[in-house]
């Protein structure tokens, strides 16, 4: 299938919830027939918008939220799926997607020695008080 040319508009389009809805499924189809990722900038160049932000705008607008926060999790979902396949090849681009546009993070743990070391000085300075 031929890749659709985007909607290049003076205004920002202006969906019935239904159209959205099936503006957001044509888009997966016709991705998943190019065999090519779904992508958030995609989708929001799909639409006809000028920036992904803007499909974040949409998502706060309650007509559209549902069908938004669908689209954005098929996206994550690909995005995930495609980490952990063994066809992998571009990881770190794909960590990279996530954190930035679905607010994953990397978790790291600390250690506070310093409460430790502090803890016990203060049982010495217990234990020779009540030595004297």
């Amino acid at each position: 299938m031929k890749r659709k040319i985007p909607r290049i508009t003076s205004g920002s389009p202006n969906w019935t919830p239904e159209q959205l809805e099936q503006e957001c499924t044509q888009y997966f189809i016709d991705m998943e027939e190019e065999a090519r990722p779904y992508t958030v900038p995609g989708l929001a160049l799909y639409l006809g918008y000028a920036t992904r932000h803007s499909v974040w705008d949409l998502k706060q607008k309650s007509d559209y939220s549902r069908i938004i926060k669908m689209a954005l999790l098929s996206i994550e979902t690909q995005r995930n799926e495609m980490l952990i396949s063994d066809t992998n090849k571009a990881t770190a681009g794909q960590i990279f997607d996530l954190k930035n546009n679905f607010d994953w993070v990397d978790k790291t743990e600390v250690t506070n020695t310093l409460k430790t070391a502090l803890d016990d000085l203060l049982d010495t300075v217990d234990s020779r008080k009540t030595d004297e």
